[in-house]
């Protein structure tokens, strides 16, 4: 993670109404709209963090 990439998350970290969080590389590409991950990712109690890394 970039310094920039950090200070944007610290800052949106300091607003509550801010649940959930998708950091994505300049090489992904979404399969879905935003509307639909955003109601699945709000809909799921689960965390995704490193759900596509490969190891």
């Amino acid at each position: 993670m970039i310094e920039v990439e950090r200070l944007l998350l610290a800052v949106a970290l300091e607003d509550p109404a801010n649940q959930r969080f998708v950091l994505l590389s300049d090489s992904c590409v979404p399969l879905y709209n935003f509307s639909y991950i955003y109601k699945y990712l709000m809909a799921s109690p689960r965390s995704y963090v490193d759900s596509g890394s490969p190891w």
